[in-house]
């Protein structure tokens, strides 16, 4: 069982003990690997990681469709936005050097195979996301310019939850949710499965 920090509540640490592991540690390892750049999408889990990238260091791209996030995406820290219905996303990567790390968060197996074209010279694609579609790759695509794919998972880092918790406390990189009563948890689970929910629906247990 995780210590939460007094810092947060309950409802402020919920989403990070899944979301929230599941950006910040492959940043971290990107870290200690010496990459210099992250990009990824703002949904549950992008709109985390855009926060912990730009603390940790990183030149941070936020990837997502329409212009609707584009305020929220610099507002979290995003040093660039692409908005991947009027642009090519991979060639605004090159225009920008290439990705020497692209955070897959959104769950589309098209739009993560897509984004290995944005990679940069021994860029990395980290999947952290399950879309039901196959992510697809030619070999000329990772050879060339010695790309790779990789998949994480926040199991079993079980231990990583309060690494988490004191880091955002820290950087002050906090998850946008929304609460819903535990007796409204059919309401909750119906609007995250229709994405009216854009990021976290967390359940208040007490009421």
């Amino acid at each position: 069982m995780s210590m939460i920090p007094p810092e947060l509540n309950s409802l402020e640490a919920a989403p990070l003990m899944c979301a929230g592991r599941t950006s910040l540690v492959p940043c971290v390892t990107a870290v200690r690997s010496r990459r210099s750049g992250r990009d990824t999408s703002l949904g549950g889990l992008g709109h985390l990681a855009v926060q912990f990238a730009r603390k940790l260091g990183f030149k941070t791209v936020a990837l997502s469709r329409g212009t609707e996030k584009q305020e929220l995406a610099y507002t979290l820290g995003a040093h660039v936005y692409i908005d991947t219905e009027s642009s090519n996303p991979a060639m605004e990567l090159q225009k920008l050097g290439g990705a020497r790390v692209i955070l897959a968060t959104a769950p589309n197996g098209k739009v993560i195979s897509d984004a290995v074209n944005g990679l940069g010279f021994e860029g990395e694609l980290i999947v952290v996301a399950y879309p039901s579609e196959p992510i697809q790759a030619f070999a000329w695509q990772l050879l060339g310019e010695r790309r790779s794919i990789k998949g994480w998972t926040v199991r079993p880092a079980k231990y990583l939850s309060e690494d988490v918790l004191n880091f955002s406390v820290i950087s002050g990189g906090s998850a946008d949710d929304r609460s819903f009563s535990v007796r409204a948890s059919g309401l909750a689970y119906e609007k995250m499965m229709t994405a009216k929910v854009h990021f976290r629906a967390v359940l208040r247990m007490g009421d």
